[in-house]
């Protein structure tokens, strides 16, 4: 981790990461987040999203590397977005209504060459994402070519979690 910085006699300012990791400890069984039928603790967030962020980091993710996020209100857009920020990448929320050409612009503008996605956005997704785009699909059943988030969130990384986004570094690409 980065580490935290102090200003004078202000209370530290700590990275995503190292607040996640804090709260795991401090917090560990509280709920952090809940959806429809999904609820995850502040231990588990922190577990899940090291492991994605692993992942991330192993499959050739660079430092700055520019990821989508096309989700609906769901805790896998929270855990993406924190596991994003771990792996030292930028995340591009886009918004889940998009057409697909307002996602191909959106992707080849931003330059993410991995999305994450949902059965109900695969389609649109695919159409729009480029030649070798990596996409993550939050379903039970992901077709040929495509990566299945449980995988990702429940299996051992090939890696750790970098976790060392700097405090002054970009982590979120906004497109409105």
């Amino acid at each position: 981790m980065t580490g935290s910085v102090y200003f004078g006699r202000m209370r530290p300012i700590y990275s995503v990461a190292e607040l996640l990791v804090r709260h795991s400890q401090t917090r560990g069984q509280q709920i952090a987040f809940s959806g429809p039928g999904r609820e995850v603790s502040y231990a588990d967030l922190a577990a899940r999203t090291g492991r994605i962020a692993g992942y991330l980091a192993s499959a050739g993710l660079a430092h700055a590397g520019r990821v989508a996020i096309v989700l609906g209100s769901r805790i896998e857009a929270v855990e993406s977005t924190l596991a994003i920020t771990r792996a030292a990448a930028i995340g591009v929320p886009l918004d889940p209504r998009s057409s697909e050409a307002e996602l191909a612009d959106a992707l080849a503008d931003s330059g993410a060459r991995m999305v994450v996605t949902d059965g109900q956005r695969l389609g649109r997704v695919r159409a729009a994402a480029g030649e070798g785009t990596v996409i993550v699909v939050v379903a039970p059943d992901v077709p040929e070519g495509c990566l299945r988030y449980e995988d990702l969130a429940e299996r051992d990384a090939p890696r750790p979690a970098p976790d060392d986004l700097g405090l002054d570094e970009p982590a979120w690409l906004h497109y409105t």
